[in-house]
């Protein structure tokens, strides 16, 4: 069921997050932090829907089944461009052919270590530090 879930999550550019807790797995929409007023959201709601490469989304799905597996929590959150959040300060972009990392000091860290082996194939991976 959660296979079919993610996918029509991320064929549709919709925002979700996984969660794990006693009963298993958790995946909803994202709601994000509201910092607006109600009068605001019609504006917002005609935004236009994210376009993303057939090629993107196989891995999208690919990178949810395999943090599933492994029972990480993450929120793929889909902007501008797609943003796979493990929290506050690690998370990852993914523009055109590149992906780029943000709060993992290497390759090596968990959970980016899980996935970074489906990424390097087809993008190029930048990291960047995070700002103190």
């Amino acid at each position: 069921m959660s296979v079919k879930e993610i996918s029509e999550f991320i064929e549709g550019g919709k925002s979700f997050e996984v969660q794990f807790n006693e009963k298993g797995l958790i995946i909803q929409p994202y709601k994000g932090i509201a910092k607006t007023d109600a009068k605001d959201v019609k504006k917002l709601a005609k935004k236009s829907k994210v376009k993303i490469s057939k090629g993107l989304k196989d891995l999208l799905l690919q990178i949810s089944n395999e943090l599933i597996s492994k029972k990480i929590t993450f929120r793929l959150i889909f902007e501008k461009e797609p943003l796979l959040k493990f929290d506050l300060d690690h998370y990852l972009k993914f523009e055109d052919n590149t992906v780029k990392i943000f709060g993992f000091k290497n390759e090596e860290e968990s959970p980016l270590s899980l996935i970074i082996q489906s990424i390097k194939p087809n993008y190029t991976v930048k990291f960047y530090k995070q700002l103190s």
